[in-house]
C-alpha cells in the first residue's frame, strides 16, 4: 500500500517498459504517464534502444541492459535496475509487458 502525506500528495511514479515501439502497451503507457504527470512526478524507463513512435510529455530514461546474454550480464541487469530504483526512491512502480515484470520482480527481491 502506498503511503504519503495528504498535504503533499504528489507521488513519485516510475513506469517501466522494455522498449518504446509503436504497440498498444506503449500507447497506453503514453496516455497514462501524461495523465499521471498532471498531479504527480512521472518518469518512463525503457530498456531497449529503439525509435520512439509516441511523443512523451514526461521524462524518459534509457537503461541499456540488453547488451548481451551471458550469465554475468543477466545479474548485472538486475543490479542496474535495482540501483536505479533505489536512487529514485519511487512511491509507485508500474511495469508493462511480461519480461519487464519478471525483471522488476527479480531486481527488487534481493
Amino acid at each position: 500500500m502506498v503511503e504519503f502525506d495528504k498535504r503533499s500528495s504528489k507521488l513519485n511514479i516510475i513506469f517501466f517498459i522494455s522498449a518504446l515501439r509503436n504497440g498498444g502497451a506503449e500507447r497506453v503507457l503514453q496516455v497514462l504517464s501524461s495523465e499521471f504527470s498532471k498531479k504527480h512526478s512521472v518518469e518512463v524507463v525503457y530498456f531497449e534502444e529503439d525509435k520512439k513512435h509516441y511523443e512523451f510529455l514526461v521524462k524518459t530514461t534509457h537503461l541499456n541492459i540488453y547488451h548481451n546474454t551471458t550469465i554475468l550480464s543477466k545479474f548485472k541487469k538486475f543490479f542496474t535496475i535495482r540501483n536505479f530504483i533505489k536512487s529514485k526512491k519511487p512511491d509507485l512502480i508500474i511495469s508493462f509487458m511480461d519480461q519487464t515484470n519478471i525483471n522488476l520482480i527479480i531486481s527488487t527481491m534481493f
